[in-house]
């Protein structure tokens, strides 16, 4: 096991849940499922028929969008196309089956077709699935073998977190995730609810607290990534739905935290969670730096 003795033939399967469109993944090398947006009697494939900025500006007419996972078909047919490529093994890096059955379908496929599939769980989606995504290409460049790398990101995985400011009152009122008297009380007391996503969750969304104005659930926010990361060497990812100066001030109240500017990156939220949670939310998705034996520094 380990570097540079890997004799087997080893594929990266992924969704759009990563903000990595099909185009994107073919020239990466990797296969990317898309997610379907759904608006009224009209699916659409994910960074495939419509882009994440045409998403945000159906997000803010108030048009009602649903999302779902890709088509069995769609599934079907790529692990075939994998198969046919005489891929040994497939490691597959989907959103978390805590809000998603996509990686439930693509094992009853890969089942069905006799294709081996090792899964990592990221308990979450966005820039989290991507590092692991990117991680996993880089160990399979360099000769791991699949259940290896599978084993690395997933212990890398367990010290994730995602906190989430939801500001959109309203826009969970409409998808169903308040009830109206619910939204109408957060709204008159001006209460901004705080969101958990991770392994402690089990990739679910959780309120991890309530707080009064914007400006205290940012500290907030801000106070929690840090308390999470004291442990090591972390990578944060700021994330918004077309709020560019609320994101740009996550990330100077990081640095304020010391943390260092070359560790935080900044991402607009994928098609999908923008549906579910709204225009102008925040996040800060934060995970620990991946070191792989023999790098130097432990740099990934």
């Amino acid at each position: 096991m380990g570097k540079n003795h890997r004799t087997e033939k080893v594929a990266i399967l992924t969704d759009t849940g990563s903000s990595i469109s099909p185009i994107e993944g073919a020239r990466m090398g990797i296969w990317v499922l898309p997610l379907q947006i759904i608006e009224g009697l009209t699916s659409y494939s994910d960074l495939v028929d419509i882009k994440t900025d045409q998403i945000y500006r159906k997000i803010n007419k108030e048009i009602e969008l649903k999302t779902s996972m890709p088509s069995y078909g769609t599934i079907h047919n790529t692990l075939m196309e994998i198969k046919a490529l005489n891929y040994d093994k497939v490691i597959c890096i989907p959103l978390t089956p805590g809000i998603s059955s996509t990686a439930d379908s693509i094992r009853s496929a890969a089942e069905e077709i006799n294709l081996p599939v090792l899964f990592v769980d990221t308990y979450t989606t966005c820039q989290i699935q991507n590092i692991a995504i990117h991680e996993a290409m880089k160990m399979v460049e360099q000769g791991f073998e699949a259940e290896e790398i599978v084993d690395k990101i997933q212990h890398q995985i367990e010290k994730s977190c995602s906190f989430v400011l939801a500001k959109d009152i309203n826009h969970l009122k409409r998808g169903g995730r308040l009830t109206p008297l619910a939204a109408s009380m957060a709204n008159m007391l001006k209460i901004v609810p705080l969101l958990i996503m991770g392994p402690t969750t089990e990739g679910k969304i959780d309120v991890l607290t309530k707080v009064r104005t914007e400006r205290k659930a940012i500290k907030l926010l801000v106070e929690e990534a840090i308390q999470f990361t004291k442990d090591g060497q972390y990578e944060f990812i700021v994330l918004h739905s077309d709020y560019q100066e609320g994101a740009d001030e996550l990330k100077e109240a990081l640095i304020n935290h010391d943390v260092l500017k070359e560790n935080i990156k900044i991402a607009e939220f994928n098609s999908v969670i923008a549906v579910h949670v709204g225009m102008q939310c925040l996040a800060i998705q934060c995970i620990k730096k991946l070191e792989i034996e023999g790098e130097e520094n432990g740099d990934n």
